[in-house]
């Protein structure tokens, strides 16, 4: 190989095993992973990182060079020979000959030095560090620091908590860590994730967890339905919201469905799988993938059914379950439907109070959507004035809120007004409304984009 082929394949190293050879403690944070040593680094993609108490960042070549005081070329010599690649000698020349004028290389060519990194060892002399076995923390002899956080802080009931406390799959460690933990059908903890209760926003993993296999989980007998979230806390904000006691429930600890799949294995009982990940990008792409392949005749052939459960009107802001729950406990009124979805993948049909009309109902909810609306188009001009970003999924959401109400209203035989309208119910019409009179969503746009300066929005008055 040439030298840039050479640098090349010294940056297809996987960062996070490197740095496990190399003796730090590596963990995950979320769908990332950091290191003890070194709290502020985040490791992307396995191939590159930050360390933002520092502002220092790159490839696997600059953690060497910054972290670990080596120059570039003894950098990518050290990653080829973890990689198991040993160079020729041709091949040490096309690495380090730029250093070298054509008398330099002359001499240099009569007595080939030997190169290694000077402050990490030989990867074939390291010794692999001894894993220490899986063992869960010590318990705290107080729970109320633990109620306090997932009560407070997070939205969850007493009783929920309680529930969990009571089956042995969560507790607070002498850390003031919730401690989650995943156990096997026959009660043997296998996996434990960490969630701090203070301000540092801790999270990890015990040391030696097999979260490649297990999850946080709760299994009810002669079920024959799993309920599938990202984290633990989602899962138990499921149960909040429905009281589920039907359904056994998952939490895979990430996108990655590796636990998934050893859960179905372990529990032959279960044939109907509800997917109910983050309604965020990657959520979304996830339950796509995943949705899509155990519908595949691979599994479809195994008597497995699948379900995407999550909540079709996300309220603005709210990307997961747990979210959706701390909106709910201020707007009681979508409880009933939010649970009645998960429950049965339907919205129960709209209830009129005594002394209202259906009518009214929608014109009220119609109203609070718009107002919604309106504030957010306010805000986004403010920001627009002020020449800041912006995230625009907030707009898809809301205006597709509106839309969905929008439908309701036309089929009620009311003719919802459009910006500077007033409102007024008419008798239904049979032909089809006029597609520039609804509330469409915008065009799908992906991250955030820069709102032009423009004129303020003309808010319509209630």
């Amino acid at each position: 190989m040439n030298r840039s082929e050479l640098i090349a394949q010294a940056k297809q190293t996987d960062l996070v095993a490197l740095l496990s050879h190399l003796g730090y403690q590596v963990k995950t944070v979320g769908r990332l992973h950091t290191i003890e040593e070194h709290d502020s680094v985040r490791i992307y993609d396995r191939k590159s990182w930050v360390r933002f108490s520092t502002g220092k960042g790159g490839s696997q070549i600059d953690w060497l060079e910054k972290m670990e005081d080596n120059s570039f070329e003894e950098a990518v010599q050290y990653l080829l020979e973890f990689q198991g690649y040993k160079m020729d000698e041709r091949e040490l020349d096309a690495l380090y000959r730029r250093h070298y004028t054509n008398e330099m290389f002359e001499q240099y060519n009569n007595r080939k030095p030997e190169f290694r990194p000077r402050n990490i060892v030989n990867p074939a002399q390291q010794q692999k560090k001894e894993k220490k076995p899986f063992a869960l923390p010590p318990r705290a002899n107080s729970q109320k620091r633990l109620f306090g956080y997932l009560c407070t802080g997070r939205g969850l009931s007493y009783e929920t908590v309680k529930k969990f406390l009571s089956a042995g799959i969560i507790y607070l460690s002498e850390q003031n860590n919730v401690v989650f933990v995943g156990r096997d059908p026959s009660g043997v903890a296998r996996y434990a994730s960490l969630r701090g209760t203070g301000n540092t926003g801790f999270r990890g993993d015990v040391e030696s967890s097999n979260k490649l296999q297990y999850g946080f989980n709760l299994y009810r007998d002669k079920s024959d339905t799993v309920v599938v979230t990202e984290a633990s806390i989602d899962l138990m904000s499921y149960y909040d919201l429905t009281k589920d006691e039907n359904s056994s429930l998952l939490a895979m600890g990430m996108c990655s469905d590796n636990p998934l799949e050893k859960y179905l294995e372990d529990h032959s009982d279960i044939t109907h799988i509800k997917f109910l990940l983050d309604s965020d990008g990657p959520g979304s792409k996830a339950t796509k993938q995943l949705t899509e392949k155990y519908q595949s005749s691979e599994w479809s052939e195994k008597g497995y059914t699948v379900e995407d459960i999550r909540y079709p009107r996300m309220p603005v802001g709210c990307k997961d379950v747990n979210e959706l729950l701390q909106y709910c406990n201020s707007h009681s009124e979508e409880i009933p439907l939010v649970s009645s979805y998960f429950l049965s993948g339907k919205l129960p049909e709209l209830t009129v109070p005594v002394g209202k009309s259906q009518e009214s109902m929608l014109i009220e909810l119609m109203k609070s959507a718009l107002a919604e609306q309106n504030a957010m188009l306010m805000q986004l001009d403010q920001l627009s004035r002020s020449g800041e970003d912006v995230d625009l999924s907030e707009v898809d959401q809301i205006f597709g809120a509106c839309n969905a109400l929008y439908q309701l209203c036309v089929k009620a035989g009311l003719h919802p007004p459009l910006p500077g309208e007033t409102w007024e119910a008419k008798e239904p019409t049979v032909e089809a409304l006029p597609s520039e009179r609804m509330m469409k969503p915008p065009p799908a746009q992906s991250g955030v984009q820069k709102v032009p300066s423009q004129k303020p929005h003309k808010v319509r008055r209630m």
